[in-house]
């Protein structure tokens, strides 16, 4: 589209000039002027569109990282599982705070309960959790 409108540019400012004898074409001029001034406009906003979506995509933070376990149970290795996935588990009864559990940067596998991302899924609930408080006192 923007060579279609460079090439009519060119052809308005040659017209009415008479096959090339040099005069100058006031309409012409003003039409080609014009057209570079609609097609600057579409530009413009052609280069504030892409401002606009860079802008937008550096106030996006990252992802946050996600945490991966993998379990032995019974001599098989399974996962990888996240926090959640494994707080699950162990409402479950599939896994115990004695399960190995490895993740990438453990050295070794360990109990899941002394592992300490995953200590808080074995803590016992909170006193009264769970539970709706007493009605008021009449």
């Amino acid at each position: 589209m923007l060579r279609t409108g460079a090439q009519s540019l060119g052809q308005m400012g040659a017209m009415g000039t008479g096959g090339g004898g040099g005069a100058m074409n006031p309409a012409g001029m003003m039409t080609g002027m014009m057209m570079g001034g609609a097609m600057g406009q579409q530009m413009a906003g052609m280069m504030q569109q892409m401002g606009q979506q860079a802008q937008g995509a550096m106030n996006t933070p990252p992802p946050m990282p996600s945490v991966s376990f993998f379990v032995s149970n019974n001599g098989q290795q399974a996962g990888p599982y996240t926090v959640q996935q494994l707080a699950a588990f162990v409402q479950q009864g599939v896994v115990t705070p004695q399960s190995y559990v490895w993740r990438q940067g453990m050295a070794n596998w360990a109990q899941a309960a002394a592992v300490p991302e995953l200590a808080a899924i074995f803590a016992p609930p909170a006193p009264g959790a769970g539970t709706p408080p007493p009605p008021p006192a009449p």
